[in-house]
């Protein structure tokens, strides 16, 4: 028995000893298995760790990027000294024990609207993530300071008024007043259709009823427009000469124009542009050497004209008052020389890529878009032109294509105009050309000097516009102009009998009844004015000449109607209420202003956007690990 239980007892011994070892192996693989979890959670916090700080880390660096690339007078002239783009031009703080850089390069041409390549890496730990972006320099509707020049050191808010649309984004500059007020003034309820931003902060001005009136939302601390910034436009005008130079035809297309010495008072020299369709084909006709008549005021020298421009020897804070355009000559027998709109076009070329083609025409001087040969000047191509002086739109300018049921052109139209100026640009007053600023005196017409003829612009007067002129204060008795200054005519004179209306022996309007000749130098514009073309004003604003003093078509308001986009200095007139309004009527116009969207598809040549924004282009944006460290 004894010996039994010893055997027992050892027996019992060994099952013990071989399950404590299996719990203790148990408990060793538990344990290994709950460290190795352990250190599996922490490693792949760890991993989710350096994934989010190297993927803000790039973030960090891209916002480094688009900051740096708003600080450029002119990006794509910068970038064109580094061919294989700019690396970490500004220093880029730790973040969280990350790092990171970026690089900025020139990547493509959409259209004619350069694109750029952003390419930011962030670390952490073994983590390298790429975030990678294509923007484009944002493009706007209606950009600038809505202030108008009061003279020669002040503004003042000119506001946006009842049954006005302003059917196009609007973006206003920062105006750093002191005490601060709103930079916008509204009387009414005109209509904002789209979004609009501000350079200054909402603060406590905007009401609730201010903010309802931007259907299309509201931003505000947005950045300035470089509309102000004398040596981001002076860049893109210098880009702007380089293209036609190096792939153009710049004995055609690069034009001082030079004034006749013969005329008296104060001339300004010009490039007279003409635009229609011939047989399909987009023509223009070009007349240099023009002689510009100017004047300070306007007839009667009582009304203020506001007609005013940046002083181009100061800071861009100051202003001088301007010379109006009356009317113009050319050398006789200078009748212009006529091209295709093509034969202007150039590409922009950068480390062998272009860019669509498009015409570009650089005026040293001032340019006068204007015709008597028909009421609207049609372009068929896509052209910009610009000019170190002022632009003078003398008649309707559209372009040609189709349209969708809105009137604006469609979106695959491919018929553009744009318009540079670093001094103004602006709708005339043709009823001016009544007006003889060397002797101030009223309804007398050009003067005539030897070797020079009168070219008018706008519309000539019919019978009915004959009338609304005598309503509206002007005489058609006592003309002694010669036959020369003598066009269409309106019935009641007797003339020359037999149908013979100016004593020439010809019938001109084939009635076969004698008129009285109307004088050729009384102009109007239509009561509706459409300009449709990207505008961008260097020197001043956009508008409309003479307010205080021009006459309009009706008794209210005509209307000026642009489909395309503005960006200007300040705000220039085009339309003035009571109590400035003159001979019955009020003056100007009342405005419809529409964003023509084609702008961002890039089909605009000479690329002369100025907005501070870079944006990504639709699905521009992504973002990847780059790398995995070991």
């Amino acid at each position: 028995m004894n010996q039994m239980s010893q055997k027992q007892c050892h027996k019992a011994k060994g099952s013990a000893i071989v399950y404590t070892m299996f719990a203790i192996i148990i408990s060793t693989i538990m344990g290994m298995s709950l460290l190795s979890l352990s250190y599996s959670v922490r490693a792949q916090s760890a991993k989710i760790k350096n994934e989010t700080a190297s993927l803000f880390a790039a973030e960090a660096a891209y916002e480094q990027a688009v900051f740096w690339m708003t600080r450029q007078a002119d990006l794509l002239t910068t970038l064109k000294s580094y061919p294989n783009g700019i690396k970490n031009p500004i220093p880029i703080s730790a973040f969280s024990g990350s790092s990171s850089d970026y690089t900025i390069s020139f990547h493509d041409f959409f259209y004619a609207r350069p694109v750029f390549k952003i390419e930011a890496v962030g670390h952490a730990g073994p983590v390298d993530k790429m975030l990678e972006a294509y923007v484009v320099q944002a493009v706007s509707g209606w950009d600038g300071t809505h202030q108008v020049p009061s003279s020669a050191n002040t503004t003042v808010a000119w506001p946006f008024s009842g049954g006005e649309v302003i059917n196009t984004p609007l973006h206003i500059n920062k105006i750093n007043d002191s005490p601060d007020v709103k930079d916008i003034r509204i009387y009414g309820r005109p209509t904002f259709a789209k979004r609009v931003e501000f350079g200054e902060s909402k603060g406590n001005k905007y009401t609730a009823s201010d903010l309802a009136l931007f259907k299309g939302g509201v931003s505000f601390n947005q950045p300035d427009n470089k509309i102000n910034d004398k040596a981001a436009l002076e860049s893109r005008v210098n880009r702007f000469i380089m293209n036609i130079e190096q792939f153009g035809n710049p004995v055609d297309f690069i034009i001082t124009p030079v004034k006749s010495t013969a005329a008296k008072g104060l001339t300004e020299p010009a490039v007279q542009i003409e635009f229609y369709v011939e047989g399909g084909v987009g023509k223009m006709r070009i007349t240099n050497n023009c002689t510009v008549q100017v004047s300070l005021t306007s007839p009667d020298e009582t009304i203020p004209t506001y007609d005013y421009k940046v002083d181009p020897t100061g800071d861009g804070s100051t202003y001088v008052k301007y010379p109006v355009y009356c009317y113009h000559y050319a050398a006789n027998g200078n009748t212009g020389t006529v091209y295709d709109i093509s034969s202007t076009y150039v590409t922009q070329e950068i480390d062998g890529i272009k860019s669509t083609p498009g015409g570009q025409i650089f005026v040293n001087g001032n340019v006068i878009l204007g015709s008597d040969k028909s009421v609207d000047m049609f372009v068929k191509g896509k052209i910009s032109i610009m000019a170190t002086g002022n632009i003078w739109i003398g008649n309707p300018i559209k372009v040609d294509g189709p349209r969708d049921a809105d009137g604006m052109p469609t979106k695959d139209n491919p018929n553009i105009l744009g318009l540079i100026s670093q001094g103004v640009i602006k709708v005339i007053d043709p009823v001016l050309a009544s007006y003889n600023p060397v002797t101030r005196t009223d309804q007398v017409g050009p003067e005539e000097i030897s070797g020079l003829t009168y070219r008018p612009v706008a519309i000539h007067e019919s019978d009915t516009g004959w009338n609304m002129l005598q309503k509206a204060g002007y005489a058609i008795a006592g003309f002694s102009i010669n036959d020369g200054y003598y066009a269409e005519s309106v019935p009641g004179g007797g003339g020359g009998g037999g149908g013979d209306d100016d004593d020439d022996g010809v019938d001109d309007d084939g009635d076969g009844e004698g008129h009285e000749s109307e004088p050729l130098f009384m102009r109007i514009l239509p009561g509706v004015v459409t300009v449709e073309a990207a505008i961008t004003v260097g020197g001043g604003g956009w508008g409309a000449e003479n307010v205080g003093d021009r006459y309009t078509d009706s008794l209210y308001y005509d209307t000026l109607v642009v489909r395309g986009s503005i960006v200007e200095v300040v705000r220039g007139i085009v339309g003035s209420a009571p109590p400035l309004w003159r001979r019955g009527h009020y003056n100007g116009f009342t405005k419809r202003y529409y964003f023509d969207e084609r702008l961002l598809q890039g089909i605009l040549p000479g690329d002369v956007w100025l907005q501070s924004k870079y944006v990504p282009v639709p699905a521009g944006w992504h973002d990847y690990r780059l790398s995995k460290k070991k």
